[in-house]
């Protein structure tokens, strides 16, 4: 944006920009590019197979339920590292938890049923994708720029026809678009 790099007059308002912008991409792509220790909760879709929301990078400890009774859960079964695999196999991110023929354990059908301790996003900030970081950019640059057209208009001076600002940039939507997270979502059986 042609501004000298020891002109800090901008810094708050363009890390405001950045940090906006990089959470619309999570939003868009229903991803976090970026990871974080957590301890997160799922509802198993079966026995042997849990579908997650997030992307994991790695799990630190995997708990299962053993009671339930006045609200108060207990993850009283911890599954040892062997007793599960992380899929897709080329992760990660993995996005699916399965339960290994050699583990003690199933997952419960339970609300809430698996407590997953672990680092959560899809990859650190360091490794995030060349296309997502300049997607990043283009959208800080726009909001950066918005201020100069508060209608969403650009020109209209004296010599010139006034611009209305896209809703969407193509080319930001084209740099997201292989990173958009697909849902996969189990089809009922419909037997008799």
């Amino acid at each position: 944006m042609a501004i000298p790099s020891a002109t800090t007059t901008y810094d708050t308002q363009l890390e405001a920009v950045i940090t906006t912008a990089s959470r619309v991409i999570d939003a868009d792509t229903e991803r976090e590019f970026f990871s974080t220790s957590a301890t997160r909760y799922y509802t198993a879709d079966d026995s042997l197979s849990l579908f997650i929301s997030d992307d994991i990078q790695s799990i630190t400890t995997l708990e299962t339920l053993s009671s339930a009774s006045a609200g108060i859960r207990t993850y009283g079964y911890s599954w040892q590292s062997y007793e599960y695999d992380l899929e897709p196999e080329n992760g990660p991110p993995y996005t699916r938890v399965i339960a290994a023929g050699t583990g003690r354990y199933l997952f419960p059908r339970d609300r809430r049923g698996v407590k997953i301790t672990g680092v959560f996003g899809y990859c650190p900030l360091a490794n995030v994708p060349f296309p997502i970081q300049e997607a990043c950019l283009l959208l800080s640059q726009r909001y950066y720029e918005r201020s100069k057209s508060p209608m969403g208009m650009i020109g209209g001076g004296d010599m010139t026809e006034a611009v209305r600002i896209s809703k969407v940039d193509p080319d930001y939507t084209s740099l997201i678009a292989d990173y958009k997270r697909i849902i996969m979502i189990p089809t009922a059986s419909w037997g008799a």
